[in-house]
């Protein structure tokens, strides 16, 4: 890859005509895609773009359009995609060599039934695919493995249009059409394995889901290809959760949490960085085009923050609204209070009633409360005689402390320490928000799904989804000074 960014880089510098220079810059951004680098790829394809506008070569020039509109729709800015697919549409209509237009018919139609897609209008997106392979048919060319591989790509956005319908059998068929025309490892391939293992979790046969889902892993890992690696993680997440490991399910949970973050975090930086750039030059971009990335920069943060809770689908009656702002509210007042004495309230403690000296008392409290700051309440081997040896005191000082201080018996005591620490969690990190119950549980300490559950619905008094829920609804209701004061 080196050797071929310094050709590309070599072609670039000699070329002398706005064509010449057009098609060098558009090889670069393709291997810069090919690394994964979507910003320096799309800034590569922009320049072409301005290029290939200075010369009147409809053929080039609609290439590099239609890369563009590829690129931004990689990349989830669909409204900047939309833009350049229609500039392609009026581009194509000046193309005069057949087959040519025939296949620019077919890529502009699979990229508005991705853009149906998207809106989830799948109908519609139905019937662009099948635009797509009618001009596909019309094309009379000598490279079939190219032809092969965007009929493939028509097969594939037909079998994911079906299977968001419920029309599984369909696009069963559809899958299986487009993997027949894949003869080599593509990001193509592995989308087809991963819908083919969609289907076989909706149908429960969980050896075929593994088996597709592991080849879809296989080529998303060895040709790097992220949003590919998202969608299969989330979905083997999907067949260990129902296959009964749930910690394999956390691991791959957590692995789609970091990857959606890191594909979030760059397309972020992407639209921050052609705004500072639109904002700088006016060589390539008007005042207009400026303010119109910006909005798109607007929309795009607003519409992360209605996507990421995907799964927070349960619909709760309104008539409890009320009931759930005073419960937690009730929960963080109580969570809330100092359980440490002083020096002298210990002190006036009847000496009968303690089997330590006031000074121990003190001292054991004061340890406490560090462990309590510390977190290691969240240890799954946490006990009251290995807390005990990490505080150096035993078993009969410590359930003493913790019976009379804190008015509760070590099971609860820690059990509420954790509920305490996913609620504040929950409230002052929004990406919280996003995990499966599964690995909220594990990372507060308990052994299961079920036992998290109980335990936050028995503090709370209700069900950790439903909590989720009502703080991604009403922030505002939350006093989050409540939960700070805890926190601090």
């Amino acid at each position: 890859m080196p050797k071929a960014f310094k050709i590309a880089d070599s072609l670039y510098n000699s070329s002398d005509t706005p064509l010449g220079k057009a098609k060098s810059l558009l090889l670069i951004a393709s291997l810069h895609r090919q690394v994964g680098n979507f910003k320096k790829s799309l800034l590569y394809a922009e320049k072409a773009k301005y290029n290939i506008e200075q010369t009147d070569n409809a053929d080039w020039n609609l290439r590099i359009t239609g890369y563009l509109a590829t690129q931004y729709r990689i990349v989830g800015l669909y409204d900047k995609a939309a833009e350049y697919v229609d500039q392609a549409d009026v581009l194509s209509k000046k193309i005069t060599v057949q087959s040519n237009l025939f296949q620019a018919e077919a890529l502009l139609n699979q990229e508005r039934a991705y853009h149906e897609i998207y809106k989830k209008r799948y109908q519609k997106a139905i019937r662009y695919a099948e635009i797509s392979l009618a001009s596909l048919k019309k094309i009379n060319s000598k490279d079939v493995s190219y032809t092969n591989y965007i009929t493939a790509n028509s097969y594939e956005l037909l079998g994911d249009s079906y299977y968001y319908l419920g029309n599984y059998p369909t696009s069963e068929i559809y899958y299986n059409k487009a993997n027949t025309l894949l003869d080599s490892p593509s990001p193509l391939q592995g989308f087809v394995f991963n819908g083919l293992g969609m289907l076989s979790l909706k149908k429960k046969d969980w050896k075929q889901a593994k088996e597709s889902l592991e080849k879809a892993k296989k080529i998303a890992e060895t040709l790097n290809n992220r949003e590919l690696r998202q969608q299969v993680y989330f979905n083997l997440s999907e067949y260990y959760d129902n296959t009964g490991k749930p910690e394999l399910a956390s691991q791959y949970y957590k692995k789609y949490i970091e990857i959606s973050n890191l594909i979030t975090k760059e397309i972020q930086e992407l639209v921050n960085e052609s705004y500072n750039k639109l904002n700088s030059s006016n060589e390539m971009y008007s005042q207009r085009s400026l303010l119109k990335s910006f909005i798109i920069l607007l929309l795009f943060v607003l519409s992360i923050g209605l996507v990421i809770f995907f799964n927070l689908r349960e619909q709760k009656q309104r008539k409890r609204f009320s009931e759930i702002i005073e419960m937690t509210k009730k929960n963080s007042e109580m969570n809330a209070k100092s359980v440490l004495l002083s020096d002298q309230e210990s002190k006036e403690k009847k000496k009968d009633d303690s089997p330590m000296t006031s000074e121990k008392e003190v001292h054991l409290l004061k340890s406490l409360e560090k462990f309590e700051k510390s977190n290691l309440f969240n240890d799954k081997n946490m006990s009251l005689s290995h807390l005990a040896s990490k505080l150096n005191t035993n078993t009969r000082y410590l359930s003493y402390i913790i019976n009379t201080h804190k008015g509760e018996e070590f099971k609860t005591y820690i059990n509420r320490l954790r509920i305490n620490y996913i609620i504040i969690k929950l409230t002052n990190e929004d990406i919280y928000r996003q995990y499966k119950i599964s690995v909220l549980a594990d990372e507060c300490g308990f052994s299961s799904h079920s036992k998290f559950t109980a335990v936050f619905k028995n503090f709370t008094g209700l069900s950790p989804s439903l909590f989720i829920k009502y703080l991604d609804e009403k922030p505002e209701a939350i006093d989050k000074e409540s939960f700070e004061k805890i926190e601090h």
